[in-house]
């Protein structure tokens, strides 16, 4: 499993729960050197956000998250 998935599975077993109806928007930014661009899995420590319902969840790496009202 690609190393930002496991971060959001964490995350997720963690408690990180978005409301049902809502739309959530993901980008992970990889290192430069991310073996993801050459089409392997990911092996960096990439930047996770999570955008859903006016608040932006930050995941770290070991799986824990801060939520934060979009300003």
């Amino acid at each position: 499993m690609h190393e930002y998935m496991r971060r959001i599975d964490k995350a997720i077993a963690g408690g990180l729960v978005f409301a049902p109806d809502s739309v959530s928007h993901a980008i992970v930014a990889h290192d430069k050197g991310c073996k993801i661009y050459s089409g392997k899995e990911c092996n960096c420590d990439p930047d996770i956000t999570i955008t859903d319902a006016g608040e932006v969840v930050h995941i770290y790496k070991d799986g824990t998250f801060v939520r934060k009202a979009m300003s």
